[in-house]
């Protein structure tokens, strides 16, 4: 089966996956490295989040092939999937802020939130238009 065959969507959803799958690797390799694991294991399963990373890339340049009408989304798809990462990091950051002990971080970490639901806002008055139609 050749790649070209493959649709537009299943592209998209692989490199959701594969996005995912890289994230997720190197947040254990890391979690390794803290742990003081042996280099060679932490290594090797940050070599292997570089490899998700370079094939995410391969269906990136995939999908910038096919016609737009293809393979964007539309403004309001991207603007949902733009609020539910959010929603997903402000819950990494409040969770990270209830666990930090040190004062300055999480003064950091509760100025970061406050810019990020401000970066939310601007871009909902964006799109508002398109969310009206």
């Amino acid at each position: 089966m050749k790649l070209k065959n493959i649709s537009s969507r299943v592209l998209q959803f692989s490199r959701v996956v594969t996005a995912v799958l890289a994230v997720f690797l190197i947040s254990i390799s890391i979690s390794l490295y803290k742990s003081k694991t042996s280099p060679g294991t932490w290594l090797a399963v940050g070599v292997l989040a570089l490899v998700v990373i370079l094939v995410n890339g391969l269906l990136y340049r995939m999908l910038k092939k096919r016609p737009d009408s293809e393979s964007r989304l539309t403004i309001k798809q991207s603007f949902i999937v733009f609020l539910v990462i959010s929603f997903l990091v402000l819950c990494v950051e409040f969770y990270t802020l209830l666990t930090f002990s040190d004062t300055t971080d999480r003064i950091v970490l509760a100025v970061l939130m406050l810019l990020l639901i401000l970066c939310d806002f601007l871009a909902y008055l964006q799109v508002k238009n398109y969310f009206k139609q």
